[in-house]
């Protein structure tokens, strides 16, 4: 078992900086929640299962991404 597929390493824009993030899974519930408090932010994803998920970065400035864990 791999450990690099239990984190996930975010880069982000300084203006993100302090910005909450919610991680969603398929179904849209939230299963990881936080902020985002330096540039390079390492998120522990081991209990999540493997699939799709979704990344929602900051209110004003909404960002999301798609991510995968194998």
């Amino acid at each position: 078992n791999d450990s690099n597929c239990n984190l996930w390493t975010c880069k982000i824009d300084q203006k993100l900086l302090g910005s909450q993030f919610n991680i969603l899974d398929a179904l849209g519930k939230a299963v990881l929640s936080g902020a985002l408090n330096s540039e390079i932010t390492t998120l522990e994803i081991g209990n999540l299962s493997g699939g799709v998920y979704l990344l929602n970065i900051g209110e004003n400035l909404k960002q999301t991404f798609k991510v995968i864990k194998e």
